[in-house]
């Protein structure tokens, strides 16, 4: 079994190309200045509840990325200002801001290519089919729709949204013995 040196050696572009080449060795960061990985803006008392993920290893865009900040400064915020924010949460809201961005994007190829994809050229018994992008982005919607009225976002779901506990530890008999734990 031999030794690997760098990542460049284990994550090689794919043979039939579109592979990404990542060249990251124990030297640190290969990436310009430009494209360098910012610290975490936490939203001021979002943070601590929930951290932002790291939207640039979710997608390789920088506007889907600065899109993705963009929602869940809204949501977050949002929650926030209604006690709804909690960190069992925030996979739900990452779900929800993948699920926009991924809406957009589908949404972006149905409106450049349309709704049904032409049959191929030559071929006497090809048909007209819906086009798989059209798929994608009603699937895309509906899980949207789903998360919001889960977290209560959905406007006709807020009502129904509970605000977040938050825990009290209690206090035991041992505590006076053993002392508090942290927690």
């Amino acid at each position: 079994m031999s030794q690997v040196n760098s990542w460049e050696e284990i994550f090689r572009p794919c043979s039939r190309g579109g592979g990404a080449k990542i060249s990251r060795d124990r030297l640190g960061d290969p990436r310009p200045p430009s494209q360098k990985v910012e610290p975490m803006n936490v939203i001021e008392g979002t943070g601590s509840i929930v951290p932002e993920p790291d939207w640039e290893s979710l997608f390789s865009d920088a506007l889907e990325t600065s899109a993705a900040r963009e929602h869940w400064r809204i949501i977050t915020t949002e929650m926030r200002d209604r006690q709804l924010l909690a960190a069992a949460n925030g996979h739900s809201i990452q779900r929800l801001i993948c699920a926009y961005l991924m809406f957009d994007r589908m949404y972006r190829y149905v409106a450049e290519h349309g709704v049904v994809l032409k049959p191929r050229r030559g071929n006497s018994k090809a048909i007209a089919r819906t086009s798989p992008y059209f798929t994608a982005m009603r699937e895309a919607g509906t899980d949207a729709a789903t998360l919001e009225a889960e977290l209560g976002i959905s406007p006709r779901r807020r009502g129904s949204a509970v605000k977040a506990e938050r825990r009290q530890r209690r206090e035991r008999a041992s505590d006076g013995y053993l002392g508090k734990a942290s927690g």
